[in-house]
Formats: structure tokens, C-alpha cells, sequence
């Protein structure tokens, strides 16, 4: 039975990905709370991994969800859920790769 369910269609996977939104939603709101507001990246290094470890989750989650939808690619990203969830991880990954170790991101 498993087998003819794609991987993103499983209850497993949907709950590690709510899980893992919701862990990274509690660490944001104790990063903006508890991390220095004036400091640069050195200051705010290990909140930066875990925004690290978060973006590489969620662009596996997003890669594998492309990979599963190949064969209709076009209509997947014609979903505004689907796109949405898109931008928002390419977004992510600019931030936390490109803007935070240029110091204008965070």
C-alpha cells in the first residue's frame, strides 16, 4: 500500500514537515527574544546555524515535492499553495546563504 503513495502524500513525511515548521516558528520567536538585536553575524552564530539546519530541511522538503510532481510540473507551480511554499523556501535560502553573511539579512 505504501508503495503507490508518493512520498510527499504520506502522513509520515506531512507530519516531520508541520513538526519541523513548527520548531522552526518556536526557534525564530526565541531567536527575536533571546539573540542580541545589535550584533553582528558573530554575535548571533549559533541562531544562524539552526536557520541553517531549517533552510536545508525545507529545501529537501521542497525538492523532494518537485521531484515527486515531475510529471506535472507546469500544473504544480500553477498552485498558488505550491508556489507560495516555493518562493518562500528560494527566499530562505537567499536570506540565510547570501544576506545574513553579507550583514543585511536576519
Amino acid at each position: 500500500v505504501l508503495a503507490s503513495v508518493s512520498l510527499v502524500d504520506r502522513l509520515s513525511f506531512n507530519i516531520f514537515v508541520a513538526f519541523t515548521t513548527f520548531l522552526s516558528i518556536l526557534v525564530l520567536g526565541l531567536e527575536q527574544d533571546l539573540a542580541p538585536s545589535d550584533g553582528g553575524l558573530s554575535d548571533r552564530f549559533y541562531w544562524w546555524i539552526c536557520d541553517i539546519v531549517f533552510c536545508i530541511c525545507f529545501a529537501v522538503e521542497m525538492a523532494l515535492r518537485i521531484i515527486c510532481a515531475r510529471r506535472y510540473l507546469v500544473d504544480w507551480f500553477f498552485d498558488l499553495w505550491n508556489l507560495l511554499d516555493f518562493l518562500l523556501v528560494v527566499a530562505f535560502v537567499i536570506d540565510v546563504f547570501f544576506l545574513v553573511p553579507a550583514g543585511v539579512g536576519g
